[in-house]
């Protein structure tokens, strides 16, 4: 199932870790997207959670980017 979540946060929970092979813990970075609007709320955009490692968050982010200029460019070029 999809919905409309247009709010998103990032943010580093402590506890929040994957156990690694030598004992230790891989801080996780968590993503958060929810449906913020206080007028019209989704209800069944309920919130959704990812636990990323820190390399995929930072991949997450490269490709975020992209994207973003990607649209901007075609933006600029619908609107020129």
């Amino acid at each position: 199932m999809s919905g409309y979540r247009p709010d998103a946060e990032t943010l580093v929970e402590p506890g929040i870790t994957e156990g690694l092979i030598d004992g230790s813990a891989l801080q996780l970075v968590t993503v958060r997207l929810f449906d913020n609007d206080g007028d019209q709320p989704d209800p069944s955009a309920t919130e959704v959670f990812a636990h990323l490692r820190p390399g995929e968050a930072r991949e997450l982010a490269f490709s975020l980017l992209t994207c973003a200029e990607h649209a901007t460019r075609l933006t600029d070029q619908a609107a020129g």
